[in-house]
């Protein structure tokens, strides 16, 4: 049933309403018999409530009105007495008749007589939204005032659900008529007000779709920008195709999780969820609520911000805007009536994406799923999909990805996979710590995170979450590092790996402060294994095998010493280097890798050595420099006469240097789009750059306008 056809049928039962003479019950009786034959004793409302226990989102009734397929095939099957019945009840339409004769009979009753909304939909077995859709089109028809016979002030408080339900629906018309006049006048950019985009598997609609391809590139990067400001955690937004818009009044976490849960956002699509009821930007929740990184609740201040209402040129949307929000906290149900009156505006429907999408089915672009397992699979598979295309990307070992995708089906299986955490994170991070483990030192932390343009935050969270995890520890990554070794040295003996299995579990939760950690844990286990069962080696000969930092091993051996006693049980005997040795190995370390800072030398030594640097200092056999990187101020430890380049600390001048090795010429815009920095910031920065002459600008001629480049000099 189209809208057309909806009208002339109420128009219909108007008619017969107005032209029947007898009693408003002798109405009912004659034109609706079918459905009071099956509300006695609330039968009806019964088998509606059973049928929606069947399933997630069962839907008796489409668009409110007409029984649905799978509801009738239901009946057949479990109600078969009562079958032809709801087959008559529903050729007569008898659902929206008695909706339209008990609007028009109450309407004609006197404020404290009058029925409520809710007590209506209840006896129907329909939601308060079926009663309000026909209220307003019998409004709209000019047939009764909806809006002042059944608005909040003819409420009590103790409905005030009700109120809100009602007033939800208008304010939602009132933001959609704005955006859509807004963004086609200013920006050329079409706004799909209540598009369903999610059946079948729904009947709902979010309030608003914008299509990011097709909007205006200066729009797109001012929304991430303002976006990324207050919440990094979204990796990139070049995976989103599409913004979907919902408005609400109750964000709390079991409300959002309900919500989502009827349609999750597949990956190529942010959906903003903007909360009437909270003050802050982005409201947070915890992992275990579930709700995917592409879902964000957000305030309709920060919305004003990301469409940019909050340029003054646009003063006038904000104005609007601000009246909207007011009178929806306010439930002001006549103010959110004229704010609809006045701003009048053809909207783009959901005949118009599809359209503009050049499809016939939405099903087809929007790969909707209610199911939470069906979803969470998917997300794997991206997960999975995307570690594929970092490996060929980086041309790292195809063993290094069928380790990182153990590492992440052991995770899911242990559900330790969060959709609330962007997928690059566990990306990044089963990569990394799979190429650790398997003793490739090709790939670091910058190499990762310049090619997959993120901060270290997501990558450090997702490596912790992999190190607490015993499972994927010891079951996969210590494992895999172990055979490595072994085929390194040539070793197969079981009793060795069972050992060092031992030695690892004794240390490890007191010692392992960070994957580089548990793989020299690892390597030293291996070490006291092989000389307990007599295999002698050497420390010079296995970090000379496994291209490991004799002073990183000499160092955890070293940290081995708190767990003389546990060890010894396992017939492993641990001395503490001299001190003699550690100043030894301070002066190796300043040699090969020049002037450190104190956290560098602690970092690559893996324990406090700062009473050692101050004995050295004392001795002569060192110097203390202070610099300047930036603007911090940062001591140096270097050996007498060494210099200290500064250049080698300013992760800023690397980063920018590195994106000059692939790219000729850059603007100041494009180089702080690469770095996710703020322009002006990398302005000045390129600016110095320019004046210590590492860096020279150039004015190019384009067209009617000129633009400044920048060069290496």
């Amino acid at each position: 049933m189209n809208d057309n056809e909806l009208i002339e049928l109420v128009l219909e039962f108007v008619e017969e309403f107005e032209y029947f003479n007898e009693s408003f019950k002798k109405l009912l009786v004659c034109k609706t018999p079918n459905f009071l034959k099956l509300q006695r004793n609330k039968f009806y409302t019964k088998v509606i409530e059973k049928y929606r226990n069947t399933r997630r989102k069962a839907v008796p009734l489409v668009k409110g009105y007409n029984l649905s397929k799978s509801f009738k095939r239901w009946i057949l099957d479990n109600y078969k007495q009562s079958f032809n019945v709801f087959i008559e009840m529903d050729k007569n339409y008898e659902i929206l008749r008695y909706i339209v004769y008990t609007l028009l009979f109450e309407s004609n009753k006197p404020n404290k007589n009058r029925k409520y909304i809710k007590d209506i939909a209840d006896f129907i077995g329909v939601g308060i939204s079926t009663i309000t859709k026909t209220g307003i089109l019998l409004e709209n028809l000019n047939i009764i005032d909806y809006t002042s016979k059944f608005g909040h002030k003819n409420i009590r408080l103790g409905k005030i659900r009700t109120i809100k339900r009602n007033t939800g629906l208008i304010d939602h018309q009132a933001f959609n008529n704005l955006i859509t006049s807004y963004l086609i006048k200013e920006w050329g950019i079409r706004y799909y007000s209540n598009p369903y985009i999610f059946k079948p598997i729904s009947l709902e609609h979010p309030d608003g779709l914008i299509i990011l391809k097709k909007t205006n590139f200066c729009f797109q990067s001012q929304f991430r920008k303002t976006y990324y400001k207050k919440d990094p955690t979204l990796v990139s937004f070049k995976g989103f195709d599409y913004i979907i818009i919902d408005f609400t009044s109750l964000t709390s976490s079991n409300n959002i999780s309900d919500k989502i849960s009827k349609y999750y956002p597949p990956f190529n699509v942010l959906l903003l969820i903007v909360g009437l009821d909270i003050n802050h930007d982005i409201k947070r929740y915890s992992k275990k609520s579930n709700i995917p990184f592409n879902a964000k609740v957000i305030s309709t201040e920060f919305l004003a911000r990301l469409i940019q209402l909050d340029d003054p040129k646009y003063k006038k949307y904000k104005k609007i805007f601000g009246n909207i929000v007011y009178a929806a906290h306010n439930c002001d149900i006549k103010k959110l009536s004229e704010l609809v009156n006045d701003s009048e505006v053809k909207l783009f429907t959901t005949e118009d994406l599809l359209k503009d999408l050049r499809v016939m089915n939405l099903s087809k672009v929007f790969h909707i799923t209610n199911k939470y397992e069906i979803f969470l699979k998917k997300y794997i598979k991206l997960v999975n999909r995307s570690i594929h295309y970092l490996i060929q990307i980086l041309d790292l070992d195809p063993k290094i990805e069928s380790l990182a995708k153990k590492i992440i089906y052991i995770a899911y299986k242990n559900k330790k996979i969060s959709l609330s955490f962007d997928h690059i994170g566990y990306v990044a991070a089963s990569v990394y710590a799979a190429s650790k483990f398997l003793l490739n030192k090709a790939l670091t932390y910058e190499i990762l995170t310049n090619k997959l343009r993120i901060t270290g935050t997501p990558l450090s969270e997702r490596l912790n979450e992999f190190k607490n995890e015993p499972k994927i520890l010891f079951n996969i990554l210590y494992n895999a590092l172990i055979e490595e070794i072994f085929k390194n040295l040539e070793i197969s003996d079981e009793n060795i790996k069972i050992l060092t299995f031992k030695i690892i579990k004794v240390v490890y939760k007191k010692v392992a402060k960070s994957i580089d950690n548990a793989i020299a844990i690892g390597i030293v286990s291996i070490y006291l294994s092989l000389n307990k069962f007599g295999k002698r080696i050497s420390r010079r000969k296995i970090c000379e095998v496994l291209n490991f930092d004799r002073n990183v091993l000499n160092s955890m051996i070293n940290s081995f010493s708190p767990f003389k006693i546990e060890l010894k049980k396992l017939g492993i005997n641990i001395k503490n280097p001299e001190k003699s040795s550690v100043k030894r190995r301070i002066i190796n370390l300043l040699t090969n890798q020049g002037p450190l800072t104190t956290k560098n030398i602690m970092r690559l030594m893996q324990f406090d050595c700062r009473r050692y640097l101050s004995d050295l200092l004392n001795e002569g056999s060192i110097e203390k420099e202070i610099k300047f990187v930036g603007r911090t101020k940062m001591a140096f430890w270097k050996l007498k006469g060494a210099k200290v380049n500064v250049n080698l600390y300013d992760s800023l001048r690397k980063e920018i240097l590195s994106i000059f090795k692939k790219r000729d010429e850059l603007t100041t815009v494009e180089i702080s789009e690469i770095l996710n920095l703020d322009s002006q910031k990398i302005y000045k920065y390129l600016t110095k750059l320019k004046e210590k002459e590492v860096l020279r600008k150039i004015i190019k001629r384009e067209g009617n306008t000129s633009r400044a480049y920048w060069i290496l000099k």
